[in-house]
């Protein structure tokens, strides 16, 4: 399933039981450490944030394959998801339901978990994707939402 993400817009998707709110945004030096802060008191597990100038679109959103493999932020080289999963002690009866985001074919975060170095955010960079999930509401309000 594909996610397109377009500039200036905020857009929110349904991927079984979690939301993902992505927005595209132009922004400054001060909203630029906001975000990284945001980011950070998160820890990345249900908020992250890529250099969106630096991302292949369409993105997509699936749920992860054995075979699948992660280039962590912070480390040389790259990991097997599996491996990943299993450090974090993520129960293997849930592994079905971990998703990732990825563009093209490089896999950018692993929801909840870690993200890769890809599309990192630097001092130079312009356009922001804010990635933001949350488990989905049982509303009944109408919302603009897309289901995949």
């Amino acid at each position: 399933m594909s996610v397109l993400v377009e500039p200036e817009n905020e857009t929110l998707y349904v991927f079984g039981n979690l939301q993902c709110r992505f927005e595209v945004r132009e922004v400054g030096q001060a909203d630029r450490s906001d975000v990284l802060l945001r980011v950070r008191n998160e820890g990345g597990r249900k908020l992250n944030c890529f250099d969106y100038e630096k991302l292949v679109l369409p993105l997509s959103m699936r749920v992860w394959q054995d075979g699948d493999r992660l280039e962590p932020f912070g480390l040389d080289g790259s990991k097997k998801l599996s491996d990943i999963l299993a450090e974090e002690r993520v129960p293997r009866s849930i592994r079905a339901d971990v998703y990732i985001l990825e563009d093209g074919k490089r896999i950018l975060w692993v929801l909840g978990s870690r993200r890769s170095s890809h599309a990192a955010v630097t001092p130079s960079t312009r356009l922001i994707l804010t990635v933001e999930v949350s488990q989905k509401e049982n509303s009944n309000e109408k919302q603009d939402v897309r289901s995949c």
